[in-house]
Order: C-alpha cells, then structure tokens, then sequence
C-alpha cells in the first residue's frame, strides 16, 4: 500500500495494516516507518476498538497492536538489544517494561549517554542550586550531630528519611577533590 500525500490513510488497525505502511528490511527484520516521525520517532495513529484514534510513538504502536492491550502504567515500550533503528515499528523487534528496565537496557546496549563524569557534574550542579535547603557543611553536622532524626529532620526542614540517607551514606557523600597528576609533582609524590 501506498500512501499518497495529501490522501487520508485513516488510523492503523492492526500489525498487518502497521507493516504495510513501513519499508520492511529483509537483511535486518526491522519495519521502518514511512510516515510521521516526531522529535526523531515514529508517530502512529491507531484506530482503537471504540472507533477513536489515539496518537501513539511507534514502538508503543506496535506493541499495543500486538497484543491488543495497552502497556501497563508506568511502562515504556523500547527496542530489543539487536535493533539498532529508531524507526523500527516491528513488534518482534519491541519489548516493554518500566522505566528500570528501560535504563538497563540503555546501559547493556551502551546507549546510556549519561557516564560517571556527566552524573557526578549533575550532582554537583543540583548542589549549587540556590532552593536546595542543605550543603554539604550541613550534611556534615547531621552525621556529627547527636540529635534524634526527628529533631534534625524539623531544624534543617527536611523529611525523616532524608536525615537517615545521610548519616547512611547514601545521599549528600563526600566526594574526593579533583586532583591531576600535575598536583602530586606540587605535594612531592613524586
């Protein structure tokens, strides 16, 4: 089938009616769109049962038209670690989960684009904002401090729980200055 501009092509229906408005790759698998792309993905409208039509990204498309229920709250439909195409509305090529299963896959298919460097200046920059109602000075008198998390969690107008990250180390960690090699040949290391 194919779709003229201009000429209305109605919402998709089902995965047959998806794969013939894609170009359909016979080396790789991979259905790629020929229609709406937004912000760099698929745009498919789906024909739904009640005779409506919702506006969905592709790989959502394709896993909706697949097993004709839509994903589960908070879920995310994204591709399968051997489809490397941002076009792909294959539903074999399509897999679903939350969003912790989504950052696993970006970090197994080596798409994750945030590293250490660009996460801990991320951090540093969250400290440095001028609503953040502790520091780093802060957070070092609540570890030293003796007073009940209650009593620090009121002081410092913070939750609980935020008090007890702290002195857990979990948030708001020492971190080591920068240092170079430069510095060592200054300090007489070497």
């Amino acid at each position: 089938m194919s779709v003229r501009p201009g000429m209305y092509s109605g919402g998709v229906r089902c995965v047959e009616t998806l794969k013939q408005r894609c170009y359909v790759d016979i080396d790789t698998g991979c259905w790629h769109w020929k229609l709406a792309i937004r912000q760099g993905a698929p745009t498919v409208h789906v024909h739904m049962k009640d005779g409506t039509t919702s506006v969905m990204r592709g790989r959502r498309a394709a896993s909706f038209l697949a097993t004709g229920c839509a994903l589960k709250e908070g879920h995310v439909a994204f591709a399968k670690l051997k489809c490397r195409s941002r076009d792909c509305v294959n539903p074999d090529h399509t897999q679903t989960g939350d969003r912790h299963a989504l950052g696993a896959y970006l970090r197994a298919s080596g798409r994750s684009k945030l590293g250490p460097h660009a996460i801990a200046s991320l951090v540093e920059a969250a400290r440095k904002r001028k609503d953040v109602k502790l520091s780093i000075e802060k957070a070092r008198e609540i570890r030293l401090s003796a007073d009940t998390q209650v009593a620090l969690a009121k002081k410092y107008g913070v939750p609980q729980s935020r008090i007890y990250e702290i002195r857990s180390g979990k948030a708001w960690k020492e971190t080591a200055p920068a240092t170079s090699v430069f510095d060592w040949a200054n300090r007489g290391a070497v």
